[in-house]
């Protein structure tokens, strides 16, 4: 349906990953070859080459506790969409180059591109320093040590709201 209704705008969509919508991805793929990729598995190695291409990531999990995905991106460049998960909330909240999707619906996820499509093509200037903001975020908030402490009190903070 969003691709239906634009065809116009200077948007190419990329996906990468596996599981149970690859053959709807690759069925969309053949109607919409100009408009879509889908690359299917992405190994560690090349995983940085595939967000360095692209300008933003669509981050759809409805339980992520710790979205490693989403420093990946923004280490790269990218602004985010994303579902409200404990990780994503904890990481992005009150971030500017975050648009969080209160629900996952195809609507709601259409309204979110197109907002930062229009971001894009009005002011693409701030749409720029977003990206920078993004980049700077994770390098400055985040090491490999501070991950690993980050995940320790996540850890614990379950298990203290299991027992």
């Amino acid at each position: 349906e969003f691709l239906i209704e634009n065809q116009n705008l200077k948007v190419r969509f990329e996906f990468c990953g596996m599981g149970p919508l690859e053959p709807k991805l690759k069925a969309i793929v053949e109607k919409y070859p100009n408009l879509v990729k889908f690359n299917g598995y992405i190994s560690n190695e090349k995983i940085s080459d595939f967000y360095k291409k692209n300008d933003v990531y669509l981050f759809t999990s409805r339980s992520e506790p710790f979205p490693r995905v989403l420093m990946e991106a923004l280490a790269s460049n990218e602004l985010i969409i994303c579902s409200k998960t404990i990780g994503s909330n904890e990481l992005l909240n009150g971030q500017k180059f975050a648009f969080f999707i209160e629900d996952l619906t195809s609507e709601l996820i259409k309204e979110k591109i197109l907002e930062i499509y229009n971001l894009w093509n009005s002011k693409p200037e701030e749409f720029k320093q977003l990206q920078v903001s993004a980049k700077n975020f994770v390098f400055e908030n985040y090491s490999f040590s501070k991950e690993l402490e980050m995940f320790k009190e996540l850890i614990d903070k379950i298990i203290r709201n299991n027992y």
